[in-house]
C-alpha cells in the first residue's frame, strides 16, 4: 500500500481519491454508476433549467 501512494504521489497526475483495495475499487465504481445512472435519468430535466 505504501508503494501505491508513493506512485500516485509521484506522478505527474496523482489521482485526486487513491483507492486502494478491490472492495473500496468496487464500491466508488457502484456509486460512480448510481450518480451517473440518476444524472440521466434527469438529464431533461437540468438540461431546461435556464433555457427559455
Amino acid at each position: 500500500m505504501a508503494r501505491a501512494i508513493v506512485a500516485a504521489v509521484a506522478d505527474e497526475q496523482p489521482p485526486r481519491r487513491l483507492l486502494l483495495g478491490s472492495d473500496a475499487l468496487d464500491i466508488a465504481l457502484k456509486a460512480e454508476e448510481a450518480r451517473l445512472a440518476e444524472a440521466h435519468a434527469w438529464s431533461e430535466v437540468s438540461r431546461s433549467v435556464g433555457h427559455h
